[in-house]
């Protein structure tokens, strides 16, 4: 429809993107790098719903407008979860902040990433100083209480993290990764007979599946289970070199059991809704 007119031009370049005296100009928006804008355009966003929001929800908005604004562009050779910047003194407002709301699925959703920033920071002291409160504060949401527990067995707290992932397991009896870590669990507290259980289930929803076989045997063995001498020499007849099972077939004390977290392959990882 024709050029604007020179008043026009003027007044979209010095025009704001975002609300009131927050707002950012257009020509330093244009003058971003790209990825500055990002983390910006959030924070401006936050801003603004805090605005129109209720105490609780304004309060949340603000933090996580905070929390955007102290990102920063960072090295391509970081992951994702280390070049999210996240100081103690933003853990501690933004759990503060959940805590102050409901327990909807926006703020469960808002708490799970959290937990997952602080695991793949491997984060542990933090995460056993804020995460216990909050989780019980929010109704021991599934994501918090897995993040404990991950937690829990990279502090060589086994029985501790047994008891969270019991506790999940009556909501989801047959979740892969769960199981697999709760196996880990009672294997690493001295409770094969429950783990044998765990791993007994698993290799029922997974048959033929070694890992699942391996584990089996060896707690059943730990236990002194009477089914162990044929699933030991079962075991041993498919993986004949196999080192853990030659060191429990062997005469004398069993060798300790491996502690704290192992993450699984992640071929038998779940992907469903846990709000």
């Amino acid at each position: 429809r024709g050029l604007p007119n020179q008043e026009g031009a003027i007044g979209a370049k010095h025009a704001t993107l975002g609300s009131g005296a927050q707002g950012i100009r257009r020509w330093r928006w244009h003058g971003l790098r790209s990825w500055d804008r990002t983390p910006l355009a959030l924070a401006q966003s936050m801003d603004s719903l805090a605005q129109e929001a209720n105490d609780s929800d304004a309060l949340l908005f603000r933090t996580l407008g905070d929390l955007f604004k102290a990102q920063k562009h960072s090295s391509p050779f970081e992951t994702e979860f280390q070049s999210f910047e996240l100081s103690l003194a933003h853990v501690d407002d933004l759990v503060a902040a959940l805590k102050a709301g409901p327990s909807t699925p926006f703020y469960l959703e808002l708490a799970g990433g959290l937990a997952r920033v602080l695991v793949g920071k491997r984060d542990v002291g933090t995460i056993l100083r804020v995460l216990p409160d909050l989780s019980d504060a929010m109704g021991r949401p599934y994501e918090l209480e897995r993040s404990l527990a991950r937690a829990e067995l990279e502090s060589l707290d086994p029985g501790a993290a047994a008891l969270r992932l019991q506790r999940l397991r009556k909501a989801w009896p047959n979740e892969n990764s769960l199981l697999e870590e709760l196996g880990a669990a009672l294997d690493q507290s001295e409770q094969p007979e429950l783990a044998a259980e765990v791993w007994g289930t698993l290799r029922g929803i997974h048959p033929g599946e070694w890992p699942f076989e391996k584990a089996w045997t060896l707690s059943l063995v730990r236990a002194g289970d009477a089914r162990s001498p044929a699933a030991l020499a079962a075991a041993l007849r498919s993986h004949p070199e196999d080192e853990d099972l030659l060191s429990v077939s062997q005469s004398g004390p069993l060798p300790p059991v491996e502690k704290g977290f192992q993450p699984s392959d992640g071929r038998h990882d779940d992907h469903e809704d846990h709000n």
